[in-house]
């Protein structure tokens, strides 16, 4: 595989359209090492309609296009209208793979090892974790794809901000839910993009470490989630009590962005808000409950976190796959006092 020269590449195409907020905002430093290989780049980018406004405002990313609702033809035409130099494909799929290479976009980077199209990309990429690696940080792993095109990507990192406007917006949200100005706050994320109910997600759980954070810290406990997980947090504010503000399906993706950006420390499973948090420079505590969980490579990125990993339990299934499972009992086990101290060495609490 040759390296690219910056004037080889005028126009890209990034796609990534499986995995989740997290995944998305992990893989964005790739588009920062490419526009400072090719700074007059143009760079596009198709990814989840959903999860698109966590890259509201980056500087390295000019366009989107969305095929979600559009056929392979159609898709086809556009791709090849838009003559683009260079397409990466970090999240791989079949479909991705064949319209670049139909659409006849020159250089293509996208995973090796996949039979049945890795041979159409000019640089096909080894993923880490099929070499055994499972101690490099998934931001190391994604800037391979950039590092096979000879791009320097020694310090490019996730990115994301929130405009003064968004900013005012959730200061607003927090006050007209009862937070008072001064108070430290803590937001308590206790989903995991997977679905989730009070039959199957041990809510008193982080409803335990929310108190103990509230009583022994002082800090207000902020309850964010979707709209269908209203009955596990409203269930959960119940159990915290006046600590808890409950923003349960009152924020969009960006909203919920602002909000984090206004806490003082975040808790939450390995999940999105984690990553939120460490590209807005929040500190973060990641719970890693599973036995498939990486706490090495999916931690918050940024130096201002920490992970609790639950270690006393011995889940019976022969295949943990957290998509698929029916009862989360593993996170039965979280330490409500390891997570506590978690938070006061974050936030320099000093536990009472």
């Amino acid at each position: 595989m040759r390296s690219l020269r910056g004037n080889d590449i005028r126009k890209a195409l990034f796609i990534l359209t499986g995995g989740g907020v997290g995944d998305l905002l992990l893989s964005s430093p790739i588009m920062e090492a490419l526009k400072r290989h090719s700074p007059g780049c143009v760079v596009k980018c198709w990814v989840n309609p959903r999860h698109k406004p966590i890259l509201g405002g980056n500087p390295h990313v000019d366009g989107y296009l969305d095929f979600s609702e559009v056929g392979f033809s159609e898709a086809l035409k556009t791709i090849r209208r838009e003559r683009f130099d260079l397409a990466i494909i970090p999240w791989t799929t079949s479909r991705a793979a064949w319209l670049v290479y139909l659409a006849g976009v020159r250089y293509r980077v996208g995973q090796a090892g996949r039979l049945l199209y890795s041979w159409t990309f000019t640089h096909p990429v080894t993923v880490r974790s099929r070499l055994g690696d499972t101690k490099s940080h998934w931001v190391d792993c994604q800037l391979d794809y950039a590092r096979a095109l000879g791009c320097e990507a020694s310090d490019a990192k996730p990115y994301l901000r929130v405009s003064d406007e968004e900013r005012v917006r959730a200061r607003a949200l927090l006050r007209a839910n009862g937070a008072r100005v001064g108070e430290r706050m803590c937001c308590l994320h206790i989903g995991r993009e997977v679905p989730v109910n009070l039959s199957n997600w041990p809510v008193s759980k982080f409803a335990a470490a929310g108190i103990a954070i509230s009583r022994e810290l002082g800090f207000r406990i902020v309850l964010t989630g979707s709209g269908s997980e209203l009955p596990v947090i409203a269930e959960a504010a119940t159990g915290i009590g006046d600590a808890a503000i409950n923003l349960a399906g009152k924020t969009d993706l960006r909203m919920l962005a602002a909000v984090i950006g206004e806490m003082d420390v975040v808790v939450c499973p390995d999940s999105g808000p984690s990553h939120i948090a460490a590209a807005l420079g929040i500190p973060a505590v990641s719970i890693f409950a599973m036995r498939c969980d990486l706490p090495d490579r999916w931690r918050p990125y940024e130096d201002a976190h920490r992970v609790v990993v639950v270690r006393d339990f011995h889940c019976a299934k022969e295949r943990c796959i957290r998509e698929k499972c029916d009862y989360y009992e593993c996170l039965t086990a979280i330490d409500e006092r390891e997570v506590l101290r978690a938070v006061a060495e974050l936030t320099t609490a000093g536990v009472r």
